[in-house]
């Protein structure tokens, strides 16, 4: 269980600030949509404390949100990732199951049907007026003959999107090639490439942590899965806290 961190040791702080520059970019505030950045509170006091804050809240109190203590969110990330790594192989086939029914996928292939049979259809209407000779039939051939062409190009770059930015297997081997060195649970978060892993960390208060998983990089928001919740309790001086994380898809 974590307990509220304090210290007074002005060199350890501005060492521990340089190297949470990690966090960088990382963690979203989805209320305001500006990300988290580290600070360290009352840094000459011997109550100093680490904290995570949204930066709209820099000079004072403008996004409602909750700001976090960086030993907390540490524990947050490594529980989650020590669960992943306890249980890689049900995590990768879950991953891949979702992958493959994927709205992404789904929409692609789809896609790639529909210009299937459109590309089919066209064939069969130049044939037809391959052996006419009339100068309207000319016309009309040579604008399947652009048709054909359109939707050959576009057919082409979707198949090519599921052989590349949208390859199920190259995914799954991406998360698998960044969790084979772990077969021991992690202690600290450094250990393990979580900017990797992960596209970002949504913070939707300071008890609902959010974990991103985004493959094929789709801007939407929607979560297409839930991987289990974790929960990690928290002391603050002497009063028990509890805080939720999970791991999604979008």
């Amino acid at each position: 269980m974590l307990k509220y961190n304090h210290t007074n040791d002005v060199l350890e702080l501005k060492r521990k600030a340089k190297s949470r520059s990690i966090y960088s970019g990382f963690i979203e505030c989805p209320i305001c949509g500006k990300n988290y950045h580290y600070k360290v509170n009352n840094k000459r006091e011997k109550w100093a404390t680490e904290i995570l804050i949204c930066s709209s809240n820099r000079e004072k109190k403008v996004c409602e949100n909750d700001s976090l203590f960086v030993e907390t969110f540490d524990e947050q990330m490594i529980s989650q990732i020590n669960y992943v790594i306890k249980n890689k192989y049900e995590f990768l086939r879950t991953l891949n199951k979702v992958l493959s029914s994927h709205p992404e996928i789904k929409a692609l292939n789809k896609e790639i049907n529909s210009l299937d049979h459109k590309l089919t259809e066209i064939h069969k209407q130049i044939r037809a007026l391959a052996a006419l000779d009339g100068e309207f039939e000319s016309l009309v051939l040579n604008e399947l003959k652009a048709q054909k062409s359109e939707t050959e190009t576009s057919l082409t770059a979707n198949r090519n999107k599921l052989l590349t930015s949208h390859n199920i297997d190259s995914k799954i081997k991406h998360y698998k090639l960044l969790l084979k060195p772990f077969k021991h649970p992690i202690e600290e978060l450094s250990e393990f490439p979580f900017k990797e892993f992960f596209e970002k960390v949504v913070v939707n208060d300071r008890n609902d942590i959010e974990m991103v998983l985004n493959p094929f990089k789709t801007e939407n928001n929607k979560v297409i899965y839930s991987f289990p919740e974790i929960i990690t309790p928290y002391k603050i001086r002497k009063t028990l806290f509890e805080t939720t994380s999970k791991i999604t898809c979008k």
